[in-house]
């Protein structure tokens, strides 16, 4: 679930955020002839030719960070596992394994719970300010004072 988010997110950042994107519209060839005309297009072709390779720059940097925290996720958790197949207790291991994995389960369910309160206090608390600030603006379904 949660890697699904963030991909989405990487999605909705790929279709809507891409520098460059007002050149979009625009085939290949209709930039180059344009580039050649004018030395400014030539120049702002550069920049957004730029700015593209640094957004999937960017975007490989990401995949790759979540990358690898699921891959040290994964690694924690067997060696937690291993870790709880060497101890001496009175169930028998499968138990011990599906204990485990319950707990990493939960602590991980709850972190995630954990985090996303946090974020929603955080945008309650900066809601009143916006609030403020589009307050001055009126509202629509204001009856004016006479």
């Amino acid at each position: 679930m949660v890697f699904r988010s963030i991909w989405q997110g990487l999605q909705n950042l790929g279709l809507t955020g891409a520098p460059g994107a007002e050149a979009a519209g625009m085939s290949d060839e209709e930039l180059k002839s344009l580039a050649m005309q004018n030395p400014e297009h030539t120049r702002n072709l550069i920049a957004i030719e730029k700015a593209r390779h640094a957004w999937k720059v960017q975007v490989a940097l990401i995949a790759g960070g979540v990358l690898l925290v699921a891959l040290a996720m994964t690694a924690w958790t067997l060696v937690s596992l291993h870790a709880a197949g060497h101890l001496k207790l009175p169930w028998p291991k499968p138990a011990t394994v599906v204990a485990t994995l319950m707990s990493t389960t939960l602590i991980t369910a709850v972190t995630a719970l954990l985090r996303r309160r946090r974020k929603e206090r955080r945008a309650a608390a900066t809601a009143p300010a916006n609030q403020a600030q589009n307050g001055a603006q009126g509202d629509q379904n204001q009856v004016g004072a006479p």
